[in-house]
């Protein structure tokens, strides 16, 4: 049996290893009290887990007003290690969420919801994100087109035809290279090809990828044959720059359309706190 003086003989380097490794697993798991608790052993560790405790950060409505107290405590190096703001979940109507983000303007990425959106809205001459995960079928038509230009790196969701076209959006984002399209089952091949052609026009596009998912089909065979057409359709525009990926969620078909969204804005933000890089998805199509 190992005891505690066993893991004290290991290289240090080993040793912050393992405890970096516990921190990053701990967060994965949605388990954050563990990596916490690891903060009070020493200085040392402290200095090694704190930038992983609060590279990501959700602001919601259970934990907006503390986590408020939180930021105006404690000094602005205290925070300097945040680089991810999940804006899901966010109590509609109050300005909490707007003043946390409003004391971390460093931030380049956000993964958001319609109402963590307008928040970020709110924040635009302090905050340039640079990367954008919006985890609701946002009309391009009715967006302030403001925040987007300093976009690189895009996650859209596509779940409709109506008003879904980002043509003219994406002209418009001149520095815009990577774009993730989650496309569901409502969507249609048509608002598909509008949108991919539109993003490999964009003036900086390297990497386009769309995301099937696979959400109301009970038939394996029909969720089979829906994919093979999408990758026909992607293959007709002979572009290296366009990848596929497939994910399977059967029990969002079973939900209202209102709990299929937020099922998908928590899956999203429980892939941003897991470190998840949608953007490095998928298999070339060509």
């Amino acid at each position: 049996m190992a005891h505690p003086s066993d893991m004290l003989s290991l290289p240090l380097e080993l040793i912050r290893e393992i405890i970096e490794l516990v921190a990053y697993d701990a967060i994965g798991q949605d388990l954050a009290w563990v990596a916490s608790a690891l903060v009070v052993v020493s200085r040392d560790i402290r200095a090694w887990v704190h930038p992983i405790l609060y590279h990501t950060i959700h602001i919601h409505l259970h934990n907006d007003e503390a986590l408020l107290r939180l930021l105006d405590s404690k000094p602005s190096e205290f925070f300097a290690p945040v680089r991810h703001i999940i804006l899901v979940d966010c109590f509609p109507g109050t300005r909490i969420a707007q003043r946390c983000l409003a004391r971390l303007p460093k931030v380049k990425t956000f993964t958001v919801d319609d109402e963590g959106f307008q928040a970020l809205k709110t924040q635009y001459m302090n905050i340039r994100a640079r990367r954008i995960i919006m985890t609701f079928a946002a009309e391009p038509g009715v967006l302030n087109g403001r925040p987007f230009e300093p976009v690189t790196h895009l996650r859209l969701l596509l779940w409709r035809d109506f008003g879904l076209d980002w043509s003219y959006r994406f002209s418009k984002m001149p520095r815009l290279s990577h774009i993730v399209f989650d496309l569901w089952a409502a969507s249609t091949v048509s608002i598909l090809e509008v949108n991919v052609r539109a993003a490999l026009a964009a003036p900086s596009c390297q990497r386009v990828v769309v995301q099937v998912i696979d959400q109301d089909s009970k038939d394996e065979e029909e969720a089979n044959q829906r994919y093979v057409t999408v990758i026909k359709v992607l293959r007709l525009f002979k572009d290296s720059r366009v990848y596929a990926a497939r994910v399977h969620n059967r029990h969002l078909g079973e939900m209202t359309l209102r709990m299929t969204l937020d099922s998908h804005a928590r899956t999203c933000a429980r892939e941003a706190l897991q470190g998840a890089d949608p953007w490095s998805i998928g298999e070339r199509v060509m």
